[in-house]
This record gives C-alpha cells, structure tokens and sequence, in this order.
C-alpha cells in the first residue's frame, strides 16, 4: 500500500475513534462502566491499527487474501467505522470474561445499550465472551491454549466481516492469527493503560 493508503487509513480510524469516543461518553450505562467502554474502544484501534502495520510491512510477508482485504478497506470512513467498533467489541468481550467472568453474559447486554449490535453479531461477542472465560479455568493447557487460538480467530474474522461485508475462509486465516493474537495483546495493554488514564481524569467516578 502507497503512503497515501496509509495516510488514508490512518485518517479514517482515527475519525471514527473520536466519533466512538464521543458515543461512548454520552452513553446511558453506568460513567465507571463508560470509561471501560472507551477503553476498549483505545485497546481495540491500537489492536487494529499495529495489525495492519505488520500486514504492510514487506518483512512480514503477510500476503493472505483476507489481511490484504482488511488493509485495502481501511481508507473508506464506513469500513474503517465497522472496523473500529468490531475491534471494541471484541476488546470489551475479552475485557468483561477477565473481569467478570461468572456474570459476563449481563454485562454484555449493558454494554449493547452503549454500542448497538444486531443480533448475529452479539450472539458471535457472546461466544467469544464464553472462550475467554473458559480459557482462564483451570484445565487441560491444550484445551486452554485451543479456546485462546478460536477467540483470536473468531475475533479477526468479526472485525474483517465487518469492515468488508464478507466473513473470510477459515483456510485462508491460518497464517494471520498469530500477527493478529500479538497486536491483541497489545491492545489488551493499551485498553488497561487508557483506562487508568481515564480514572486519573475523572477522580470522583468509581467502579
């Protein structure tokens, strides 16, 4: 992708954080749980965003046909504005299962009222809800370790469909998990640390 394409990108995720942003501050949900919300919002541009710097960077070689179809996208205002808030949700699934991992499901419901979802698509952040949890229980490690590669999988299919309107063949996602689990993690960071932000900003809420 040209430097433009990136500039382009950049832009378009960056204007629908700030509208997300925005959204979310407003939100009628509890302010404690907002500030959660926004901070999966942060976690999940910085998952989506250090994803498709690796998908550009030659060195990667990361040439499967549903990253390239992710990247190409990102330029447009409405695919990168499904994108961002696909990679929210699914920041906020992995965020709420950690958290709360015996009520996950009511949580999940609250923050709908915050970020509308249609019913295919909260049904898919249920699922994935339902791998972190169970993937933190004591157990097998290759049990474990097997929910842990369907979340990220299933993840980056969510955010892909969302961006492009097609949800991608399993066969072709083989190789861009592994890229995509490392920019999650990274993302996880990002979304604790923008809400420790978030707290010293707003000192009288409390969760």
């Amino acid at each position: 992708m040209t430097a433009h394409g990136s500039n382009a990108r950049a832009g378009a995720l960056a204007d629908a954080a700030r509208s997300l942003d925005s959204e979310l501050s407003q939100a009628p949900v509890d302010e404690y749980f907002t500030l959660i919300l926004r901070a999966c919002a942060r976690g999940g541009q910085f998952a989506l965003s250090s994803f498709c710097a690796k998908v550009e960077d030659p060195a990667q070689e990361l040439d499967e046909a549903p990253a390239l179809s992710l990247v190409s996208v990102l330029g447009d205002p409405v695919a990168a504005d499904g994108a961002l808030r696909a990679a929210a949700w699914v920041m906020a699934a992995q965020r709420f299962a950690e958290t709360w991992p015996r009520s996950f499901y009511e949580v999940l419901e609250v923050a709908r009222l915050a970020m509308p979802l249609s019913n295919f698509a909260f049904e898919r952040m249920q699922i994935l809800s339902s791998l972190s949890a169970a993937a933190m229980r004591p157990g097998e490690a290759d049990e474990r370790e097997g929910m842990r590669a369907q979340f990220s999988r299933e993840s980056l299919e969510h955010v892909i469909a969302a961006a492009t309107g097609r949800r991608p063949s399993r066969r072709d996602m083989l190789l861009v998990i592994p890229p995509w689990t490392a920019c999650f993690v990274r993302g996880i960071h990002a979304c604790g640390e923008h809400l420790r932000e978030l707290e010293a900003l707003h000192p009288g809420v409390r969760g």
